[in-house]
């Protein structure tokens, strides 16, 4: 990421925006947490830095782990209505599938908000099946306790 950035920027870029290890699942887990990014707020950046620290994390999980994979965690917990920007996630969606098509072992998608699925109905085209295989929704059960599926049919009640 640029020098030329404030540390106000940065540090709102590195929030939205992280990797971390896990032994548990011998990965890095690259996160987004849908509730501190802001709608119209710094995309070319966000974009620079996402593609470099996924670079990073790519180094680090072949060193590691000796795997040319990582498991990304979309968090959107407290996420509201006002922060959806479909056309971010398009591109978002465009430049994972065409630039880093062959490094996610899967997608782990936490804390959906009711609207998501709206949001989700709208990106969902963008996404090329093979990588919809990858994409697992959190879910509370008939016993009330969490449980992830990769069946997207959970958002066709809408």
């Amino acid at each position: 990421m640029s020098e030329n950035l404030s540390v106000e920027v940065h540090s709102y870029i590195k929030s939205v925006i992280y990797c971390r290890e896990s032994k548990q699942h011998q990965s890095i887990i690259y996160t987004i947490e849908g509730s501190c990014f802001k709608k119209g707020l710094y995309y070319e950046e966000l974009f620079v830095y996402a593609r470099q620290l996924l670079n990073k994390c790519l180094i680090e999980s072949k060193e590691k782990f000796n795997k040319s994979l990582i498991i990304a965690h979309l968090d959107l917990k407290g996420l509201t209505m006002k922060q959806i920007d479909t056309n971010f996630f398009k591109k978002m969606i465009v430049m994972l599938q065409s630039e880093y098509e062959e490094t996610l072992e899967k997608l782990i998608v936490t804390n959906i908000p009711v609207f998501f699925k709206i949001a989700y109905k709208i990106v969902r085209p963008f996404i090329d099946r093979d990588t919809k295989k990858k994409i697992f929704f959190e879910k509370k059960n008939k016993k009330g306790s969490l449980e992830f599926t990769n069946n997207d049919d959970i958002f066709e009640d809408l």
